[in-house]
């Protein structure tokens, strides 16, 4: 458990110093993560051995975070900068990104190869480690971001230093919502698993629960410890704790959708909807939803005994409902509505259908009896046959068909325009059967009630229909398929919106399935980072992206033992993708670096001297270089003649101008 593994580390292993914040638990392996200034231990929780020491050339560490399912830890510096490592080597892989004005970054997190890390200002930075492409920077605002957490690939939420909570869509690069937090200064967003709920904690002893749906607070005082808590975890998805401020470790227990499956099962439905009112995070589970079933069972049960038992039995269903807190309302119409039933019933069976009507809107509740249903079915078939009248121009019959329905405010518009405006009427029913969208379009704009009819709204799911069926073609690279499809849809201006981003997914869907298939690999990169959000689900760039990762990760290696020779052979025209020289770029270092310090080890110096001087010319002399140089410099006792030809400090894509690294290939923009 990492609090108890967090109190033992900070008391017991030597290594910690006063220098020592932060720190990371690894998910699923047993290490964890410490930085001491600017070094950096790997730590084994089982046996207290040390497994890695990495140096940090970049600046002090002040932030560390382990990327789930893969082999890379990402540190924030200091100096703002975000720094790529892997746990079980010492270089460094790439600087991610920097933040300006020399500040410190101030929180990081993953979500698979996807990282999101704040520096100065409340800036955000968003990068696909394998890619690179050009990052996503979002900036609210002006204020420090305390914390941060991904609960989706698209949705990340931000807590800031003025206690406030940002919810960034990631696809529009816009916050959904802001919310203010009851919680001062949020150090941990921790959302509990199987729920669309997350703990809020920070300065203090309480711990705040998040809807992550609706987003918002719904219970400020949800967990309350003895001492501010310093460190928070939830685990098994049902223990939270925390680590106290005063040395001690609290444990709270959350209720299991099991507790409210058993007070199901003993038919305990006032305790279930108590249960769950005390814990908000079983709402929207399965059992929450069976005990929905249930409660309108007995609902139901209860409109039913309207007419067919007496007072007292109706009166003791509505007792029951009663009992449940939550349901109070739902019992204080019930019984307004039973009041009212003889009358709404008599009204009813005599047709009084403006009596019955509006005492169905005074006392909704009676919507649900058998009696309102039969009326609408009556209604729709009355409306039906006096619609087929007008058709054959006897409007007098419809009129007297719809004349008891004429003064039902619900449905007076409609009736008066099949009675009064028959001819637009028509031309919508003929649209509505040729499909013709434009008309359709015009007909519901001028008369809106025209939306209110079944077979509008069975158009519409229709339609709904089609759209998926569109975007579907589309991923699965039936193009020409989707287009015809849109095509057909062209006139519908209600969706045109949606049309027009289907159109232009379509559109480039082609362009990347026409370059991939005349093998213009490079070209399809180029193409995905150009627009990489409206691309990444089809099936088409899945599978080019699952590729380039795994070329990644095989250039990651060749690079950890210097074998540049194999990285131009492996990555062959790809090399010089432009939008990704950023990835490539630290690659072709890494292998540089590498091979230094393998003939440093060596003794190799006058090999050695020749590739600091090859590095320089290619990609000038950054901060990683400097060390080895120094190294360099201390073995030979002599120092490097740097001419002023070679630029120390160039631009991080200067390499692809290097013939030596490019050759034959040429760059792709």
């Amino acid at each position: 458990m990492q609090v108890e593994e967090y109190f033992r580390i900070k008391n017991d292993l030597g290594i910690i110093s006063c220098k020592t914040t932060p720190i990371d638990f690894h998910k699923a392996l047993q290490i964890v993560a410490i930085a001491n200034d600017k070094t950096i231990y790997i730590i084994d929780l089982r046996t207290k051995m040390t497994l890695q020491r990495i140096i940090s050339h970049d600046g002090s560490i002040t932030l560390l975070h382990f990327v789930q399912n893969s082999p890379y830890l990402i540190a924030g510096t200091q100096q703002g900068r975000v720094m790529q490592y892997r746990y079980d080597s010492r270089s460094t892989l790439s600087r991610l990104c920097s933040f300006t004005a020399n500040k410190p970054v101030s929180a990081i997190d993953s979500y698979e190869e996807i990282i999101a890390s704040s520096g100065y200002g409340g800036e955000i930075t968003i990068i696909k480690l394998y890619a690179q492409r050009e990052n996503k920077r979002l900036q609210k605002t002006r204020v420090r971001i305390n914390a941060m957490r991904f609960i989706s690939k698209h949705l990340l939420i931000v807590a800031s230093a003025d206690n406030n909570v940002h919810f960034y869509n990631l696809k529009n690069n816009h916050t959904t919502k802001t919310l203010s937090s009851p919680i001062d200064q949020i150090s941990q967003i921790l959302p509990i698993e199987h729920t669309h709920f997350a703990l809020v904690a920070g300065r203090s002893n309480k711990l705040a629960l998040l809807d992550l749906h609706e987003q918002k607070f719904i219970a400020t005082n949800f967990i309350c410890f003895d001492a501010p808590a310093n460190f928070v975890e939830i685990v098994g998805g049902k223990t939270v704790v925390a680590a106290l401020q005063d040395n001690s470790i609290a444990k709270v227990e959350l209720s299991t959708p099991k507790q409210l499956q058993e007070l199901i099962d003993a038919g305990k439905l006032a305790d279930g909807y108590n249960l769950i009112e005390k814990n908000p995070i079983l709402r929207n589970t399965q059992e929450h939803q069976r005990l929905e079933e249930l409660y309108n069972i007995l609902y139901n049960k209860t409109i039913a005994a309207f007419k067919t038992s007496n007072n007292k039995e109706v009166l003791s269903f509505i007792q029951s409902l009663g009992e449940i807190p939550t349901k109070q309302d739902d019992a204080q119409k019930l019984l307004k509505a039973f009041e009212f039933f003889h009358k709404f019933n008599t009204a009813f069976i005599e047709q009084k259908y403006t009596l019955a009507y509006s005492l169905c809107e005074k006392y909704p509740a009676l919507k649900h009896t058998f009696e309102y249903k039969q009326m609408e079915k009556r209604f729709k078939k009355n409306f039906s046959l006096a619609r087929k009248h007008i058709q054959r121009g006897k409007r007098d019959v419809a009129r007297d068909i719809l004349h008891p329905y004429i003064t039902i405010s619900s449905k007076r518009a409609l009736i008066k325009l099949l009675l009064h405006q028959n001819d637009p009427f028509l031309q919508f029913l003929r649209a509505l059967q040729e499909k013709d969208y434009k008309t359709i379009a015009s007909l519901t704009k001028e008369y809106p009630v025209l939306q209110e009819m079944q077979n509008y709204q069975e158009m519409m799911q229709k339609i709904e229909t089609k759209l998926i069926t569109i975007q579907e073609s589309i991923y699965d690279a039936k193009i020409e398929t989707a287009i015809d499809m849109i095509k057909k849809l062209q006139h519908a201006t209600i969706i045109k919106e949606q049309l027009q981003e289907l159109y232009s997914l379509a559109l480039h869907a082609q362009e990347l399935t026409i370059l991939y298939e005349q093998e213009k690999f490079a070209a399809c990169y180029t193409l995905l980072d150009r627009y990489g959000d409206e691309l990444e689900r089809l099936n088409l760039a899945i599978l080019l992206e699952q590729h380039w990762s795994k070329l990644m990760q095989r250039c990651e290696h060749m690079a950890l033992q210097g074998d540049l020779k194999g990285i131009k052979e492996v990555l062959g025209e790809l090399i010089g993708i432009k939008s990704r020289s950023s990835k490539i770029g630290d690659i072709l270092r890494l292998s540089f670096r590498t091979k230094i310090e393998q003939l440093l080890a060596k003794k190799s110096l006058k090999q050695c001297e020749q590739i600091i001087y090859s590095y320089i010319d290619i990609f000038g002399a950054d901060t990683e270089l400097k060390t080895l140089m120094d190294t360099y410099e201390k073995l030979t006792d002599k120092k490097l003649a740097i001419t002023h030809n070679q630029k120390l400090f160039s631009p991080r894509d200067a390499w692809l101008d290097s013939e030596f690294i490019m050759g034959e290939y040429q760059v792709i923009a």
